[in-house]
Protein backbone atom coordinates (compact mmCIF):
# COMPACT_ATOMS: atom_id res chain seq x y z
CA UNK A 1 0.00 0.00 0.00
CA UNK A 2 2.75 2.15 -0.73
CA UNK A 3 3.38 3.62 3.22
CA UNK A 4 6.55 4.94 4.56
CA UNK A 5 8.29 8.18 4.69
CA UNK A 6 9.29 8.06 1.26
CA UNK A 7 5.70 8.38 0.08
CA UNK A 8 4.44 11.29 -1.52
CA UNK A 9 2.54 13.70 0.71
CA UNK A 10 -1.55 13.69 0.02
CA UNK A 11 -2.84 15.96 -2.68
CA UNK A 12 -5.86 15.97 -0.13
CA UNK A 13 -6.49 15.43 3.39
CA UNK A 14 -9.89 16.27 5.37
CA UNK A 15 -9.45 15.97 9.06
CA UNK A 16 -12.41 17.53 10.68
CA UNK A 17 -12.42 19.26 13.57
CA UNK A 18 -14.63 22.62 14.84
CA UNK A 19 -12.38 24.68 13.08
CA UNK A 20 -14.32 23.66 10.24
CA UNK A 21 -17.78 25.35 9.52
CA UNK A 22 -20.64 23.90 6.99
CA UNK A 23 -21.83 27.43 5.32
CA UNK A 24 -25.95 27.27 5.43
CA UNK A 25 -26.24 31.19 4.94
CA UNK A 26 -27.95 30.25 1.34
CA UNK A 27 -30.07 27.77 2.83
CA UNK A 28 -33.07 29.96 3.22
CA UNK A 29 -32.99 31.54 -0.32
CA UNK A 30 -31.94 28.66 -2.15
CA UNK A 31 -33.92 28.23 -5.19
CA UNK A 32 -36.31 24.86 -4.14
CA UNK A 33 -36.61 23.61 -7.97
CA UNK A 34 -32.99 23.87 -8.62
CA UNK A 35 -29.69 21.41 -7.37
CA UNK A 36 -28.02 23.59 -4.79
CA UNK A 37 -24.25 23.82 -4.27
CA UNK A 38 -22.71 25.06 -0.89
CA UNK A 39 -19.33 24.78 0.79
CA UNK A 40 -17.29 23.19 3.49
CA UNK A 41 -15.23 25.71 4.78
CA UNK A 42 -11.67 25.20 5.86
CA UNK A 43 -9.37 26.44 8.63
CA UNK A 44 -6.79 29.61 7.66
CA UNK A 45 -8.92 30.42 4.68
CA UNK A 46 -7.90 26.91 2.35
CA UNK A 47 -10.17 26.35 -0.63
CA UNK A 48 -13.64 25.06 0.77
CA UNK A 49 -15.12 21.80 -0.20
CA UNK A 50 -18.56 21.76 -2.52
CA UNK A 51 -21.38 20.17 -1.40
CA UNK A 52 -24.61 19.42 -3.90
CA UNK A 53 -28.26 18.62 -2.90
CA UNK A 54 -30.50 17.53 -5.35
CA UNK A 55 -34.52 19.04 -6.15
CA UNK A 56 -36.35 18.24 -2.97
CA UNK A 57 -33.76 16.76 -1.03
CA UNK A 58 -34.40 16.33 2.81
CA UNK A 59 -31.40 16.25 4.10
CA UNK A 60 -28.83 17.97 6.84
CA UNK A 61 -25.30 18.20 7.21
CA UNK A 62 -23.10 18.37 10.11
CA UNK A 63 -20.25 18.85 12.36
CA UNK A 64 -20.45 15.79 14.75
CA UNK A 65 -18.09 15.08 18.07
CA UNK A 66 -18.36 11.16 17.19
CA UNK A 67 -15.08 10.58 16.02
CA UNK A 68 -13.08 7.48 14.97
CA UNK A 69 -10.73 5.60 17.55
CA UNK A 70 -7.13 7.73 17.30
CA UNK A 71 -8.76 10.82 16.47
CA UNK A 72 -10.32 11.90 19.82
CA UNK A 73 -10.21 15.21 21.07
CA UNK A 74 -11.94 18.57 22.37
CA UNK A 75 -11.72 19.86 18.81
CA UNK A 76 -12.13 16.76 17.01
CA UNK A 77 -15.36 16.20 14.51
CA UNK A 78 -16.66 14.08 11.69
CA UNK A 79 -18.99 15.31 9.22
CA UNK A 80 -22.64 13.54 9.44
CA UNK A 81 -25.14 13.43 6.47
CA UNK A 82 -28.67 12.32 7.07
CA UNK A 83 -31.19 12.15 4.21
CA UNK A 84 -35.13 11.07 4.79
CA UNK A 85 -38.29 10.85 3.24
CA UNK A 86 -41.72 9.69 3.73
CA UNK A 87 -42.68 8.94 0.10
CA UNK A 88 -41.47 6.85 -2.80
CA UNK A 89 -41.17 8.49 -5.77
CA UNK A 90 -38.77 7.97 -8.98
CA UNK A 91 -36.71 11.17 -8.44
CA UNK A 92 -33.12 11.27 -6.88
CA UNK A 93 -32.16 12.53 -3.64
CA UNK A 94 -28.68 13.61 -3.03
CA UNK A 95 -26.63 15.23 -0.47
CA UNK A 96 -22.80 14.63 -1.12
CA UNK A 97 -19.32 16.24 -0.40
CA UNK A 98 -16.66 16.18 -3.80
CA UNK A 99 -13.42 16.07 -2.18
CA UNK A 100 -12.30 15.67 -5.62
CA UNK A 101 -13.77 17.92 -7.72
CA UNK A 102 -14.44 16.87 -11.26
CA UNK A 103 -13.26 20.15 -12.54
CA UNK A 104 -10.14 20.62 -10.34
CA UNK A 105 -6.40 20.54 -10.66
CA UNK A 106 -6.63 17.23 -7.96
CA UNK A 107 -9.36 15.21 -10.33
CA UNK A 108 -8.02 12.20 -12.63
CA UNK A 109 -7.58 12.56 -15.79
CA UNK A 110 -8.11 10.24 -18.59
CA UNK A 111 -6.07 12.09 -21.05
CA UNK A 112 -3.06 12.15 -19.81
CA UNK A 113 -2.40 8.22 -18.80
CA UNK A 114 -1.32 9.14 -14.81
CA UNK A 115 -5.20 7.38 -13.89
CA UNK A 116 -3.61 5.85 -10.51
CA UNK A 117 -4.90 7.68 -7.18
CA UNK A 118 -5.41 6.65 -3.39
CA UNK A 119 -8.68 7.20 -1.71
CA UNK A 120 -9.57 6.45 2.15
CA UNK A 121 -11.31 7.16 5.05
CA UNK A 122 -12.93 6.44 7.89
CA UNK A 123 -16.76 6.11 8.37
CA UNK A 124 -19.79 4.72 10.77
CA UNK A 125 -23.22 3.86 9.60
CA UNK A 126 -25.77 5.39 12.60
CA UNK A 127 -26.94 3.06 15.34
CA UNK A 128 -30.34 3.93 13.90
CA UNK A 129 -29.30 3.67 9.59
CA UNK A 130 -31.84 1.89 7.76
CA UNK A 131 -31.76 -0.44 5.23
CA UNK A 132 -33.11 1.28 1.91
CA UNK A 133 -35.64 0.26 -0.17
CA UNK A 134 -34.21 1.29 -3.56
CA UNK A 135 -30.73 1.97 -5.19
CA UNK A 136 -28.58 4.29 -2.39
CA UNK A 137 -24.67 4.78 -2.38
CA UNK A 138 -22.42 6.56 -0.33
CA UNK A 139 -19.40 7.07 -2.99
CA UNK A 140 -18.85 7.66 -6.49
CA UNK A 141 -16.18 8.06 -9.23
CA UNK A 142 -18.13 10.17 -11.39
CA UNK A 143 -16.78 11.00 -14.88
CA UNK A 144 -17.79 14.49 -16.51
CA UNK A 145 -20.57 15.22 -17.18
CA UNK A 146 -23.47 12.99 -17.48
CA UNK A 147 -24.52 9.07 -17.67
CA UNK A 148 -23.51 6.46 -14.59
CA UNK A 149 -20.69 6.96 -12.68
CA UNK A 150 -18.17 4.21 -13.10
CA UNK A 151 -17.20 3.07 -9.56
CA UNK A 152 -19.78 3.09 -6.93
CA UNK A 153 -20.17 1.72 -3.42
CA UNK A 154 -23.31 1.24 -2.91
CA UNK A 155 -25.93 -0.67 -0.56
CA UNK A 156 -28.07 -3.34 -1.23
CA UNK A 157 -31.81 -2.97 -1.10
CA UNK A 158 -33.99 -4.81 1.13
CA UNK A 159 -37.43 -5.12 2.71
CA UNK A 160 -36.37 -5.10 6.54
CA UNK A 161 -34.93 -1.53 7.55
CA UNK A 162 -33.72 -2.85 10.24
CA UNK A 163 -31.85 -5.61 8.66
CA UNK A 164 -27.92 -6.60 7.98
CA UNK A 165 -26.32 -3.64 5.90
CA UNK A 166 -24.43 -4.83 2.70
CA UNK A 167 -22.24 -2.88 0.80
CA UNK A 168 -22.08 -4.09 -2.84
CA UNK A 169 -18.82 -2.52 -4.88
CA UNK A 170 -19.59 -1.81 -8.78
CA UNK A 171 -18.14 -0.88 -11.92
CA UNK A 172 -19.38 0.28 -15.71
CA UNK A 173 -17.70 0.70 -18.81
CA UNK A 174 -19.00 1.82 -22.69
CA UNK A 175 -19.53 -2.06 -23.35
CA UNK A 176 -21.85 -2.33 -20.06
CA UNK A 177 -23.70 0.76 -20.46
CA UNK A 178 -24.35 -0.10 -23.86
CA UNK A 179 -25.50 -3.87 -22.82
CA UNK A 180 -27.60 -2.95 -19.51
CA UNK A 181 -27.73 0.84 -19.03
CA UNK A 182 -27.10 1.51 -15.24
CA UNK A 183 -26.48 -1.72 -14.52
CA UNK A 184 -23.15 -2.19 -12.78
CA UNK A 185 -21.12 -5.09 -12.81
CA UNK A 186 -20.62 -5.89 -9.10
CA UNK A 187 -17.16 -6.83 -7.98
CA UNK A 188 -17.55 -7.54 -4.37
CA UNK A 189 -20.10 -7.78 -1.87
CA UNK A 190 -19.29 -7.28 2.23
CA UNK A 191 -21.56 -6.77 5.83
CA UNK A 192 -21.16 -3.21 6.98
CA UNK A 193 -22.11 -3.26 11.05
CA UNK A 194 -23.54 -0.31 12.08
CA UNK A 195 -22.48 2.07 14.92
CA UNK A 196 -18.58 1.05 14.75
CA UNK A 197 -15.99 3.06 12.85
CA UNK A 198 -14.23 1.37 9.72
CA UNK A 199 -11.61 2.78 7.48
CA UNK A 200 -11.99 1.92 3.63
CA UNK A 201 -8.70 2.93 1.18
CA UNK A 202 -8.90 2.15 -2.27
CA UNK A 203 -6.54 2.48 -5.00
CA UNK A 204 -8.51 3.46 -8.00
CA UNK A 205 -7.17 3.21 -11.69
CA UNK A 206 -9.25 3.51 -14.18
CA UNK A 207 -9.25 2.93 -18.05
CA UNK A 208 -12.08 2.36 -20.45
CA UNK A 209 -12.12 -0.14 -22.93
CA UNK A 210 -9.74 0.41 -26.18
CA UNK A 211 -7.27 1.13 -23.35
CA UNK A 212 -3.66 -0.75 -23.92
CA UNK A 213 -4.19 -2.60 -20.73
CA UNK A 214 -7.01 -2.72 -18.22
CA UNK A 215 -7.65 -0.48 -15.22
CA UNK A 216 -8.08 -1.88 -11.52
CA UNK A 217 -9.52 -1.14 -8.31
CA UNK A 218 -8.03 -2.14 -5.27
CA UNK A 219 -10.02 -2.03 -1.27
CA UNK A 220 -8.68 -2.47 1.93
CA UNK A 221 -11.56 -2.46 4.83
CA UNK A 222 -9.56 -1.53 8.35
CA UNK A 223 -5.94 -2.52 6.60
CA UNK A 224 -6.75 -5.55 5.18
CA UNK A 225 -7.49 -6.46 1.29
CA UNK A 226 -10.47 -7.47 0.43
CA UNK A 227 -10.35 -7.33 -3.25
CA UNK A 228 -8.24 -6.79 -6.10
CA UNK A 229 -10.13 -6.21 -9.13
CA UNK A 230 -8.53 -5.83 -12.79
CA UNK A 231 -11.02 -4.80 -15.79
CA UNK A 232 -11.79 -1.97 -17.94
CA UNK A 233 -14.05 0.71 -16.49
CA UNK A 234 -14.71 4.26 -17.52
CA UNK A 235 -15.82 5.92 -20.41
CA UNK A 236 -13.17 6.53 -23.32
CA UNK A 237 -13.35 10.12 -23.56
CA UNK A 238 -15.62 11.76 -26.38
CA UNK A 239 -18.15 8.50 -26.32
CA UNK A 240 -21.67 9.89 -26.15
CA UNK A 241 -23.90 7.98 -23.11
CA UNK A 242 -26.18 5.89 -24.67
CA UNK A 243 -29.19 7.45 -23.08
CA UNK A 244 -28.20 11.10 -22.78
CA UNK A 245 -26.21 11.12 -26.33
CA UNK A 246 -23.58 13.92 -24.33
CA UNK A 247 -19.92 13.07 -24.72
CA UNK A 248 -17.84 12.04 -21.96
CA UNK A 249 -14.90 14.49 -21.27
CA UNK A 250 -11.53 12.70 -19.97
CA UNK A 251 -12.38 14.24 -16.06
CA UNK A 252 -13.31 11.83 -12.92
CA UNK A 253 -13.97 13.10 -9.95
CA UNK A 254 -14.72 11.45 -6.48
CA UNK A 255 -18.27 12.35 -3.93
CA UNK A 256 -18.97 10.50 -0.24
CA UNK A 257 -21.92 11.22 1.25
CA UNK A 258 -25.62 9.82 0.16
CA UNK A 259 -27.29 9.85 -2.77
CA UNK A 260 -30.37 7.54 -4.06
CA UNK A 261 -34.13 7.01 -5.20
CA UNK A 262 -36.11 9.12 -3.30
CA UNK A 263 -37.54 6.17 -0.79
CA UNK A 264 -39.32 6.18 2.40
CA UNK A 265 -36.91 6.06 5.20
CA UNK A 266 -33.70 7.35 6.71
CA UNK A 267 -29.86 6.91 6.17
CA UNK A 268 -27.73 8.78 8.42
CA UNK A 269 -23.70 8.01 7.79
CA UNK A 270 -20.60 10.07 9.15
CA UNK A 271 -17.06 10.54 7.24
CA UNK A 272 -13.70 11.79 8.91
CA UNK A 273 -9.85 11.30 8.00
CA UNK A 274 -10.46 12.02 3.80
CA UNK A 275 -7.05 11.33 2.07
CA UNK A 276 -6.45 11.33 -1.46
CA UNK A 277 -3.37 11.32 -3.59
CA UNK A 278 -0.48 9.40 -5.21
CA UNK A 279 -0.02 6.87 -2.15
CA UNK A 280 -1.77 6.12 0.72
CA UNK A 281 0.10 7.17 4.51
Amino acid sequence: MLLGGSAPAPEIALHFSDAFTVDKSGFATRDLAKPFYFDLLLPDHAAPVRFVSDIGTDFDVWLDPRVPPGSEGAHARSLGFKITADEDINVKDKIMLSPVLHSSAHRIDLGGGDTQRYFSFDFMLDPAYEVPRGWLLHMQVWQCCNGHPPFTVHVTPGHDKNGPVEFAFGVTDDAQEAAHYGIFSTIYRMSVQRGVWNRMAFRLNPQPDGSPVPGSVTMWFNGVEKFDYHGFWGFQPGHADPVTHQPFTSHLGIDVGIYRRRQAGTQIIYFDNIVYGRSLR
